[in-house]
């Protein structure tokens, strides 16, 4: 058989090739970059982000700060030390007797309940939020 292709059928072709050939470097590069953005992120975090009581915003809540906290802990930040270990007492006095953890007089006691309750998750491997997190 005999097969004959357009000149731009071999040119998209190749640029195709081309592509695909940089797609693993371009995921290397992205990794990286995702890398060094985590690494940024984690130093202002730990250095201006947080306030002196462990929060990272009392204006907008507890909210940010079981993120902030949350975001620590699943990138590799420890729950004892002493940020994240400041973050999650400041979040311990919310807890409510009704079993929420959220401020007095909020509008969004299931989102701040629900965003430290995820919190506590990721800070729980030594089981010291298990009576909380039930």
């Amino acid at each position: 058989m005999n097969f004959s292709y357009s000149p731009d059928f071999l040119r998209v072709s190749a640029l195709l090739l081309v592509v695909a050939a940089s797609l693993p470097c371009a995921a290397d590069d992205t990794q990286k970059d995702l890398e060094q953005v985590v690494t940024k992120a984690i130093r202002y975090l730990r250095t201006k982000g947080v306030a002196a009581d462990g929060s990272y915003s009392r204006q907008a809540g507890i909210g940010v700060t079981a993120l902030a906290t949350t975001g620590l802990l699943r990138h590799g930040v420890p729950a004892d030390d002493p940020v994240v270990a400041k973050s999650l007492k400041h979040l311990e006095g919310f807890v409510q007797a009704d079993g929420g953890i959220y401020e007095s007089g909020t509008f969004y006691r299931n989102y701040e309940t629900c965003l430290v309750v995820l919190c506590f998750k990721e800070a729980n491997a030594d089981g010291r939020y298990d009576a909380v997190i039930r």
